[in-house]
Formats: structure tokens, C-alpha cells, sequence
């Protein structure tokens, strides 16, 4: 199975249809290392903007192979940016600029902190 494939089309349907709901969408997982196979899923979380957004989360299931889509807070982003927690993510490509900037920023920041000890 393509996982690109899929994530372009969730990632699609979120921009036509939940735009105003979703401001961030991250891929995490086996797909990010390149080390996937036949029964690999895609593991993928976002920042929802809105009370719906936080509600879009889902567990879905093709060809037998199972889809994870759930929400984090910027918080917990930004915890993961200084490695509170052991998730190793990419950003997907169709994140508007203004959310890309605030999760690179986070990284960005703990980054600093870490080299100055701050």
C-alpha cells in the first residue's frame, strides 16, 4: 500500500473541508525513517484549531492495516519539540506557512535552550 497515498488524501480532504477546524498536521513513525513494510500504517497527529478540529480524530483500517489520526495540543508540541516525549515527526508539506513556522519555531526555541542552558 502507498502510505504517501493515503496521507495526500486525508491531508486533501482536511484542506477542502476542515481548513478553518485543523491548523497543523504531522507524520510520525516508521513512515518518517523510511522503514516500512507491507503492513506498515501511518501514524499521524494535529493541532486542531476548533472544538470540532479536537473532534476530527479517528482510527481507520484498509487492506487491513490500521490508521491512526488524533489530536495533540500546541503544548504537548512544543513537549515533544524538547523531547519530553519520544516521537521523532516531519511536518507534512501542505501545512499552511503560519503553523509551520510556529512548530519550527518551538524546535527552534528548545534548540537554543538546550546549546545555552537556559
Amino acid at each position: 500500500m502507498d502510505l504517501s497515498r493515503v496521507a495526500d488524501v486525508l491531508i486533501d480532504k482536511i484542506k477542502k473541508d476542515y481548513r478553518d477546524d485543523i491548523a497543523l498536521v504531522v507524520i510520525m513513525g516508521s513512515y518518517v525513517y523510511k522503514d516500512t513494510h507491507s503492513k506498515s500504517d501511518l501514524d499521524l497527529y494535529f493541532v486542531p484549531k476548533t472544538e470540532g478540529g479536537r473532534n476530527l480524530g479517528m482510527v481507520f483500517i484498509i487492506d487491513g492495516i490500521g490508521f491512526d489520526f488524533w489530536p495533540i495540543s500546541w503544548e504537548r508540541l512544543e513537549g515533544i519539540a524538547d523531547h519530553n516525549e519520544r516521537i521523532t515527526s516531519i511536518i507534512t508539506r501542505k501545512t499552511s506557512r503560519l503553523y509551520m513556522i510556529r512548530f519550527l519555531s518551538a524546535v527552534i526555541w528548545q534548540r537554543l535552550r538546550m546549546h545555552t542552558g537556559n
